[in-house]
């Protein structure tokens, strides 16, 4: 359940805190200790069930996400004394998760009824509303207000009205209560954190990132700060730092699923495949029935060029994930690793495509189905495929290149002649459409009767003369000269130029011997 949804007492002071106490078990939730809190809480009622004791089992219960077992509690806790407003508030934090807002408002009324100079009651009403999905800022404020009124020396209300503020993009607001609830404790690590929060929100990195390594400093067993700088350091790409905070804040917190497979998938993103398969194997001998290990699993296998595995894993996972949790990642992993493992193609690119359609940020993939059909020299779906892309997104000069090349390579020169028609006019000062078109011209008109290829060869060598020569313009530059010396031979019947552009071919390769060949028959040029 994710961590908005907690509502918590959080302590006031660092102090030491007697065992086995309410403050004790709170402080374990804190620092997502939850198995330590249990048996706090578990041990509290053992020697005294009294309703307030039963009370925080069920705020265990329901941090942890068992809402049944939640509900059990708080319905045990109204049993063993109706005049207790914290079960009533414990109700309607399960009947506002589950999004009945009116049963809720009803529970949160009762309790209100019964402990209206309760402090206590107002902060968990606003801290439930507040991490719901229904959230209703200004309602919050009302009801810290209302809190504020009876006990004004509780940092976490100003914390939790400082949220509101936040979620009402009210930033001045915000770190006022932040302040305000340091001024209440200086040592409140969970107000350092607040405000680091309130400063990624604004794009000010530096000023959370010394937020974050104050709170560390104040009290360096205050786990959930090693995770929120772990975050920040990987919004920064230092993912070396990130990993060590995350670690950790693992090594405090407790041994739960959730905290360590999201260090797993950090580990992924580090780009250190074989520590995160390691990890993520480990995990799925202690969770084997958890779905999510083989999605994780299959996507590093992939990236570690271990095909089998990958395709095997993923399709694990696809037979045991419910389809509301497919993404579009899982279709295109699949789809990668069916065609790296030598897969039905067509299979593949459809299961890529998926991808797309979920996703329509990843369209790049569309590219590289192109791509694959062009390297696989199936040229007319690579056509097709990179018609589609440049319908879509205008194209980019690359792959107005290989739509103009799969036409050609496919012996359509008419509709590679206009791709690379559409090339030049994308980008005129570049030598790359005039070859192609150059060299699909010549396709077009192989004896040189309509001269038409003059103009592109011309052009090619104006801009390649403004270029600092390497291997490919030398090549292509080579073949440029072949062609034009062939236009003055066959068309304009000029053997002087015919000659002097053929002498060319052989000063950039004097070992051709074709065009040794031809400059001895440039004078049968008619």
């Amino acid at each position: 359940m994710k961590k908005i949804l907690i509502f918590l007492v959080l302590l006031t002071s660092t102090s030491v805190i007697a065992q086995n106490s309410i403050e004790q078990g709170v402080k374990y939730m804190e620092l997502e200790q939850f198995g330590n809190a249990r048996r706090v809480f578990t041990s509290l009622i053992a020697s005294a069930p009294t309703s307030e004791n039963i009370y925080y089992l069920g705020e265990f219960y329901l941090t942890i996400g068992e809402l049944d077992s939640a509900k059990a509690m708080f319905d045990k806790g109204i049993s063993v004394d109706a005049k207790n407003g914290l079960n009533y508030a414990g109700l309607g934090a399960i009947q506002w998760i589950k999004k009945d807002t009116v049963e809720a408002n009803k529970n949160f009324d009762q309790a209100i009824a019964i402990r209206k100079r309760d402090a206590k009651i107002y902060y968990k009403i606003a801290d439930i509303i507040l991490g719901s999905e229904f959230k209703n800022p200004n309602k919050v404020i009302a009801l810290i207000d209302r809190a504020l009124t009876y006990k004004r020396d509780n940092a976490d209300y100003y914390l939790v009205k400082g949220d509101a503020y936040l979620a009402k993009n009210d930033g001045n607001n915000a770190v006022s209560n932040y302040n305000e609830a340091l001024k209440v404790n200086p040592k409140s690590v969970k107000a350092y954190i607040c405000k680091g929060n309130l400063y990624i929100r604004t794009k000010s990195y530096n000023e959370a990132l010394k937020l974050y390594t104050d709170g560390i400093a104040l009290d360096p067993t205050y786990s959930p700060a090693y995770r929120q700088r772990a975050e920040l350091y990987f919004m920064a790409k230092q993912l070396s730092k990130g990993l060590e905070d995350y670690k950790k804040y693992i090594d405090m917190s407790d041994d739960n699923f959730d905290t360590k497979f999201r260090y797993a998938k950090f580990i992924f993103k580090s780009e250190d495949y074989t520590t995160a398969i390691k990890y993520l194997e480990e995990l799925q001998a202690k969770n084997p029935n958890n779905v999510l290990i083989y999605r994780l699993l299959g996507y590093s296998y992939y990236k570690k060029n271990e095909y089998v595995k990958a395709l095997d894993a993923i399709q694990t996972y696809f037979k045991k994930a419910t389809p509301d949790k497919i993404i579009a990642s899982d279709y295109e992993y699949l789809g990668k690793s069916q065609i790296a493992t030598g897969k039905d193609t067509t299979e593949a690119v459809d299961n890529i495509s998926k991808a797309v359609t979920i996703d329509t940020a990843m369209s790049e993939l569309n590219n590289y189905i192109a791509t694959l059909y062009f390297s696989a020299k199936k040229y007319k779906k690579s056509a097709e495929w990179f018609e589609k892309i440049i319908a879509s997104n205008k194209g980019t000069i690359q792959e107005y290149l290989n739509l103009g090349k799969s036409y050609y390579f496919d012996k359509d020169y008419v509709k590679a002649d206009n791709a690379f028609e559409r090339t030049i006019t994308y980008k005129p000062n570049i030598t790359n459409g005039y070859f192609w078109k150059a060299r699909t011209t010549v396709q077009l008109d192989p004896d040189y009767k309509k001269g038409s290829i003059k103009p592109y060869c011309d052009k090619y060598l104006e801009i390649a003369g403004q270029l600092a020569e390497d291997k490919r313009n030398k090549k292509e530059t080579k073949e440029i000269y072949m062609y034009i010396g062939s236009y003055y031979c066959n068309f304009a019947k000029d053997k002087v130029q015919a000659e002097a552009n053929w002498r060319k071919v052989l000063e950039i390769d004097p070992s051709d011997k074709n065009a040794d060949a031809v400059i001895k028959q440039v004078a049968d040029c008619k």
